[in-house]
């Protein structure tokens, strides 16, 4: 099942490019980890990013990516 539902993606040269871009925008306020998840499924043209995380919702925003809870929130 898990190999049905998921891929492993290995960070190319492109996405750590992508995440440094990432990290000068520095009112997304992320980290190096977090730009690079987010880069690796940017330049694999991911639909919806889904997450919990704060900072990820505000760095989407900034960054137009298509971040969000994946659930309604009150």
């Amino acid at each position: 099942m898990l190999n049905e539902s998921f891929s492993v993606l290995l960070p190319s040269a492109d996405d750590f490019a992508l995440a440094k871009r990432y990290i000068g925008e520095f009112e997304t306020g992320l980290r190096g980890g977090d730009a690079l998840h987010l880069a690796v499924a940017n330049n694999h043209h991911a639909t919806a990013i889904y997450t919990l995380d704060r900072t990820w919702l505000k760095a989407g925003e900034i960054l137009h990516l298509p971040v969000s809870l994946g659930i309604q929130a009150e």
